[in-house]
């Protein structure tokens, strides 16, 4: 997905973590909420070069 901001153009890029519910971590009004358990070690992200008004800093 591309998004445009002033301009400028930003790719989307989401990441997908395979997961499954856990135990019962709690109640919030109510209504039970489960954690989650991740079955992978999260992805590293690459660093961007950051930019303003398009001069690259860091």
């Amino acid at each position: 997905m591309q998004y445009h901001f002033h301009g400028a153009t930003y790719d989307h890029d989401p990441s997908v973590v395979p997961v499954s519910e856990g135990a019962v971590g709690g109640k919030y009004r109510g209504a039970t909420w489960k954690t989650h358990v991740v079955h992978a070690p999260l992805p590293q992200r690459q660093p961007r070069q950051l930019r303003y008004r398009g001069v690259a800093y860091s």
